[in-house]
């Protein structure tokens, strides 16, 4: 018989020593649907992060969360969390006004997880996803590439790209260069600064052009 870590002897320690009707009904109740419908993973979250929160996995004696993911249902940490998270999102999205269409598989969540906390960027990049979706299909893909627009990584990964051709570009053109290189400069400080007087879409509408150009030497 394995030995309780010392973290589980602490909690095991907090443990309450009596559970009301209450609880223990309530916790039958969301085992319900987290077996009878693993694979709805919306209801799932929702479940997991009410088992979680109100301390309902130590009715029946399972000293942390994580040994109830574990022992009850043959689940670890971070697929328990992923679905709690994914949960947090959709009820996110839910409160902003986008529309009807919402997530219905956890591949369209997961790349938003991370910014669970940002309301505004999630529905966001949502939104984006959804006006560029095709006949209302929307792909864990869509998601992704509004991810990375939103959070300007687009604009960085062509500066980058942008810079690494000016430093591949031949010695006898040295003042295009320059010129080329205080671009990129001035594009960076416009990132930098939030894209305080240029929106993001001309930004990489001009590092499009600019690279255009290079490719054409």
């Amino acid at each position: 018989m394995t030995e309780p870590g010392k973290g589980e002897l602490v909690e095991a320690m907090l443990m309450p020593d009596v559970f009301s009707a209450n609880q223990v009904q309530r916790l039958k109740e969301l085992e319900t649907v987290i077996r009878s419908d693993l694979q709805a993973f919306l209801r799932v979250g929702a479940a997991l992060a009410e088992i979680r929160n109100n301390g309902l996995y130590m009715v029946n004696s399972h000293v942390s969360f994580e040994r109830y993911l574990r022992d009850k249902w043959g689940m670890g940490q971070s697929q328990g969390y992923r679905l709690i998270d994914a949960h947090t999102v959709v009820q996110s999205l839910k409160s902003s006004p986008i529309g009807e269409l919402l997530p219905d598989n956890e591949s369209q969540i997961r790349p938003l997880t991370k910014y669970k906390d940002k309301p505004e960027m999630l529905a966001n990049v949502w939104q984006m996803a959804v006006n560029a979706a095709h006949n209302g299909k929307i792909t864990a893909k869509l998601v992704k590439n509004a991810l990375t627009y939103v959070t300007g990584e687009e604009v960085d990964r062509k500066i980058r790209k942008a810079s690494a051709v000016a430093e591949k570009a031949p010695h006898g053109i040295s003042e295009f260069t320059t010129t080329y290189q205080l671009l990129l400069d001035a594009i960076s400080r416009e990132v930098a600064s939030g894209f305080a007087t240029t929106d993001k879409e001309t930004i990489l509408m001009c590092l499009e052009a600019a690279l255009g150009v290079v490719d054409e030497i």
